[in-house]
């Protein structure tokens, strides 16, 4: 399978941001994927050699969509917390598309830009109660 080209390019800008030479930037690809080229990287081995990279440091330049300031619909400082309510539980590596997947699953709404005030004030104690549980079930 061939990795495709907008993921592709986050791997490369990862390395240049990373300043990683050509040697140490193969041997990340082959100890965390095992492959050689990033063009064979899986769904699985993208998410991996990524979660490697942010652990090296890196930061993704591209700008998360804004949801703030809309009447009726979820402040950005809700947006904030439920993002990172969700990074917590899911232990850090993911994106929106996980999180918009999830809300559309539970609460039925097809995107966290279409959370409203009311029903983030939910999404937030729902979040909150699945990394409690978690938390609980890791403990005893």
């Amino acid at each position: 399978m061939t990795l495709p080209a907008n993921k592709l390019k986050v791997v490369h800008e990862a390395k240049r941001q990373l300043g990683l030479s050509d040697d140490l930037y193969r041997d990340i690809l082959w100890n965390v994927a095992g492959v050689e080229s990033a063009r064979d990287l899986d769904d699985t081995g993208f998410d991996q050699v990524m979660a490697r990279f942010r652990d090296l440091g890196f930061v993704s330049t591209a700008r998360k969509r804004y949801y703030g300031d809309r009447p009726g619909m979820a402040s950005a400082k809700q947006v904030k917390l439920i993002r990172s309510l969700w990074r917590e539980y899911v232990g850090g590596a993911t994106d929106d598309v996980a999180l918009d997947h999830w809300i559309r699953r539970t609460f039925h709404v097809d995107s966290l830009r279409f959370v409203d005030a009311d029903m983030a004030h939910r999404v937030v104690g729902a979040l909150m109660q699945m990394k409690r549980r978690r938390s609980e079930a890791k403990a005893g």
